[in-house]
C-alpha cells in the first residue's frame, strides 16, 4: 500500500526517500526544466503532501490537472520568488504557465491570488539545510506550512471561490538556483487477517551468511508478529515479537 502521510518523516525513513533533482536555467528564454513527481498521484479533493526542500530560492511548486504546467490548469505556489522578495499563490489556466525562463505568464496568472512579502515574512528556505513543510488541500481551500518541531507554522492560505482544479499531480522547479526535494510517500504491507503470511521483499543474497533487516512495524496490543529466516524450504531461525503497552 501507498502510505496516507499528513506530516514529515523525520526518522530513519526519510534518508531512504527519493531525492529530486531542479536545476538552474539561464534566463534567455531557455525551456523551463519542470521535474513531475513520479511516486504521487493525486485522486482526491483533499490531501496533504508533507515535502522538504533545499534551496536558497525560487522554488515551484505545481499542483494541476495535467503533468506539464503550460498544458495543465494549475495552482501555482512560488517559494521566496522573485529575487526571494516574495511568496505567493497562483491559479493559471491552460497556455498561461511559461515554458521558458524570460517569458511572462498570460493575465490573470500573471496575478497572485495571495502573496506576502518577506521584508515583513521571515524566509524560510535555506541551500545550507533542508526546510520541511506540508502542502494541504481542503476542498477549495490551499495552504503552505512550515514543520518544525513538530508543529507547523502557516506560510500561505488561499481559497478558491471560482471552479476549483481538479488536481492530479505535482510537478516542481527552481529557476535561479539548483534545488533538492524530498516528497514524503511510503510504501508498506497491510493486514487484518489473523495468520496472515507475506513475504517481506526480494530474495536476500548473502555472501558471508550475515544479514541485517531493520523495519518499522505497528500493530493491535494484544498482536503478534512472527518474524522468520527462509532459505528455500527451510526455516533457520524464528522471532516472535508482542507490543509492549505502556499504562
Amino acid at each position: 500500500m501507498r502510505s496516507d502521510i499528513n506530516h514529515p518523516i523525520l526518522d530513519e525513513r526519510w534518508e531512504a526517500m527519493e531525492v529530486i533533482k531542479t536545476e538552474y536555467v539561464e534566463p534567455n528564454y531557455e525551456e523551463l526544466k519542470y521535474q513531475l513527481v513520479q511516486n504521487v498521484i493525486l485522486k482526491n479533493e483533499s490531501f496533504d503532501i508533507p515535502l522538504s526542500i533545499r534551496t536558497e530560492k525560487e522554488g515551484h511548486i505545481f499542483l494541476c490537472d495535467g503533468g506539464y504546467p503550460p498544458k495543465a490548469r494549475c495552482y501555482w505556489f512560488m517559494l521566496q520568488a522573485f529575487t526571494g522578495a516574495d511568496s505567493a499563490i497562483r491559479k493559471c489556466d491552460k497556455e498561461y504557465i511559461i515554458s521558458k525562463h524570460g517569458q511572462w505568464p498570460k493575465a490573470p496568472c500573471n496575478q497572485a491570488k495571495i502573496y506576502i512579502n518577506h521584508t515583513i515574512v521571515p524566509t524560510y528556505l535555506s541551500s545550507k539545510k533542508w526546510s520541511h513543510f506540508v502542502l494541504s488541500k481542503r476542498k477549495n481551500v490551499l495552504r503552505f506550512s512550515e514543520f518544525s518541531n513538530q508543529k507547523e507554522k502557516q506560510i500561505m492560505e488561499w481559497e478558491d471561490d471560482d471552479i476549483p482544479i481538479d488536481v492530479t499531480h505535482i510537478i516542481v522547479h527552481s529557476i535561479t538556483n539548483n534545488g533538492l526535494w524530498k516528497i514524503h510517500n511510503i510504501d508498506f504491507l497491510y493486514t487484518d487477517v489473523t495468520n496472515s503470511e507475506v513475504n517481506l521483499g526480494p530474495l536476500i543474497y548473502s555472501a558471508n551468511g550475515f544479514v541485517c533487516i531493520s523495519m518499522y512495524v505497528t500493530m493491535c496490543s494484544f498482536c503478534k508478529l512472527m518474524l522468520s529466516l527462509v532459505s528455500g524450504r527451510q526455516v533457520i531461525k524464528t522471532e516472535e515479537f508482542e507490543m509492549k503497552v505502556r499504562i
